[in-house]
């Protein structure tokens, strides 16, 4: 009988335990999330780092169960957060191909990304141009200058045939002004 009386209080323990430690996993996912959003990996990654030792005491996967519970209520959502990701960066005057890395580092999937890549309607060619333009006052005078204006595009994000058209834009608009 002692033995039962023993075996039932570790179990509320344990259970205590757990309900205890969820609730602090997902009361500091809502903090994270109230600042910023996350992709889903991103989030799961960055609870694991902090509640590592309270996932050994407990035994068990608080953090599947608490993204679980911030998808069902609308708060973690990756198609939103790739495409509000997508716009900031081309915001900043990224490129497709600096986007897509990005994206993929924080272990968003592939077809999402290429989704919303294809849904977000911009020109890239106008886009690198604009960035261009941005950064760069005048044309290049030798071939220095010029490998110059395409590491910088490469860098950030521009495709070879997109910076090309940029550079040849360019170079038309400067001829049409003079």
């Amino acid at each position: 009988m002692a033995s039962h009386d023993v075996n039932n209080q570790d179990l509320k323990t344990s259970t205590l335990k757990y309900d205890a430690v969820k609730t602090k996993v997902r009361n500091y996912a809502v903090g994270l999330l109230a600042k910023r959003d996350y992709a889903t990996e991103e989030l799961q990654s960055k609870l694991a780092r902090k509640f590592s030792e309270e996932l050994q005491s407990t035994g068990q996967d608080i953090f599947a169960d608490s993204v679980a519970w911030l998808i069902e209520l609308g708060y973690l959502n990756d198609a939103k957060y790739c495409a509000m990701f997508i716009r900031s960066s081309v915001a900043k005057g990224r490129g497709r191909r600096r986007i897509e890395q990005e994206l993929k580092q924080k272990r968003l999937p592939q077809t999402l990304v290429a989704d919303a890549l294809a849904q977000c309607e911009v020109d890239w060619y106008a886009h690198a141009y604009e960035c261009l333009r941005r950064k760069f006052k005048t044309l290049p005078q030798d071939a220095k200058e010029k490998a110059k204006v395409i590491r910088y595009l490469q860098y950030r994000g521009f495709l070879p045939d997109e910076i090309f058209c940029a550079l040849d834009q360019w170079q038309e608009s400067l001829e049409q002004e003079s």
